[in-house]
């Protein structure tokens, strides 16, 4: 098993997609991870989790019917909040909309879709199990999360009111400050406003070697969308797509050696 971190803003993260048997195999190809399924009943069928170290960490979403309406194909995330509820509520106050309303998920939790003012798409939930949602969770190898956005402060002050989350920044010399979420105290997540390409909630993965794995998604049908290149006194970073066009991110911290 994985080894226990800190609380954490997150709790779970998903892949919406189309093709939910290649997604599997191309992430468990690329990435070494395992699969594990779990019964959702007889409407809902089975529902397959991404594992790492033999833990699960995020999930795959079939996208077809009424689902594949509105929805986007893409890494999602869900933040933990204590009262999903009120959540959804306040997201409205604050200029964003409820996609979902709030609905349980047996045994699992209760969750929300989602939109802040911007139009991005993201998950509240709260656990189904005792406590506020801030329990330590296995570590999975996602260890960075960013937001695109046009708009840094209305970004900052969305997020800050609705989940409580603090700030902080990173002097990124001509480019400007890199603008950062803490929860706990710690940084978990950051405001990519650098005209990237990205768009809306992206997922960042831990890499061993961020050339090599840019050249096995070549290799397995994705697309390199910007080349390894070093951040200084980050890591080496490199923005890839699997071969249904879905972007995620790549880091090897400087730290790591």
């Amino acid at each position: 098993m994985s080894e226990n971190t800190a609380p954490r803003a997150h709790a779970w993260i998903e892949i919406n997609t189309h093709n939910p048997d290649a997604t599997r195999d191309y992430y468990t190809s690329h990435f070494g991870w395992g699969t594990h399924g779990m019964d959702m009943g007889p409407e809902m069928g089975t529902y397959t989790m991404f594992t790492h170290n033999e833990s699960p960490f995020g999930g795959i979403v079939h996208l077809q019917g009424e689902m594949a309406q509105g929805m986007p194909a893409k890494w999602m995330v869900y933040f933990n909040t204590p009262d999903v509820d009120a959540c959804a509520a306040r997201c409205e106050e604050l200029g964003g909309k409820v996609l979902h309303p709030p609905f349980d998920i047996p045994t699992i939790g209760r969750t929300a879709y989602l939109a802040d003012p911007h139009g991005n798409h993201f998950y509240a939930f709260k656990s189904a199990s005792e406590g506020s949602g801030d329990e330590p969770m296995p570590s999975g190898p996602e260890s960075w999360f960013e937001i695109a956005t046009t708009d840094v402060e209305s970004t900052r002050n969305f997020y800050n009111s609705l989940f409580g989350w603090g700030n902080e920044k990173w002097p990124m010399g001509e480019m400007g400050d890199y603008h950062m979420f803490t929860y706990g105290g710690k940084a978990f997540a950051g405001i990519d406003n650098f005209g990237t390409g990205m768009d809306g909630w992206n997922v960042v993965f831990d890499s061993d070697d961020v050339d090599a794995a840019a050249a096995d998604c070549k290799a397995r049908g994705g697309s390199v969308q910007m080349e390894p290149h070093d951040i200084p006194d980050v890591g080496r970073s490199a923005v890839l797509a699997d071969p249904h066009g879905t972007k995620y991110e790549l880091m090897k911290s400087f730290q790591k050696g």
